[in-house]
């Protein structure tokens, strides 16, 4: 995942588990755009399958991404960060 700004922020996790998937990789990104915020997570999945034949047993890894993208217009008017803060008291 490319970054594209100065306000990007990445955090990404590596997790394996047990079969169908031998490992999952999730990538998660949100920037600021002018007046929009977008958000993105990325998934990519990998998978193994074993062929079996008489001569030799082979393993494919198989490989599956999925991306998510959520933009979010905040109008010219409304201060985000000023939501983001708690009132004192």
């Amino acid at each position: 995942m490319e970054e594209s700004g100065d306000n990007a922020r990445v955090h990404s996790r590596d997790s394996h588990s047990r079969k169908p998937f031998s490992g999952v990789k999730i990538c998660g990104l949100y920037q600021f755009k002018g007046n929009m915020l977008i958000f993105t997570l990325e998934i990519l999945i990998l998978e193994n399958h074993s062929l079996e034949s008489k001569s030799s047993n082979l393993a494919k890894l198989k490989e599956t991404m999925l991306v998510f993208t959520l933009d979010i217009l905040i109008p010219e008017n409304h201060s985000l960060e000023s939501n983001l803060q708690t009132s004192p008291g």
